[in-house]
């Protein structure tokens, strides 16, 4: 399982406004497990891999909320 970073973008934006932490198998897996939250409808989905996470906890989304950033996109 890997652990995988998903910014939300609305049409046109460079900087997001959603984030998401998703465990998944593979990068196309965490955006649509991303894809699924009511958080991230409608927005583009731009998913970075940041790293292992543990096997016991299976597929899922650990974090959503607004982009903690504002002003920046990362």
């Amino acid at each position: 399982m890997e652990m995988y970073g998903v910014k939300g973008f609305p049409d046109g934006a460079d900087i997001p406004t959603v984030a998401l932490q998703v465990r998944a198998l593979s990068l196309e897996r965490a955006v649509q497990l991303a894809a699924a939250r009511p958080i991230a409808a409608g927005l583009r989905l731009e998913a970075l891999h940041i790293g292992g996470a543990l096997k016991d906890y299976g597929e899922g989304v650990r974090y959503e909320g607004p982009w903690p950033w504002p002003g920046r996109s990362s």
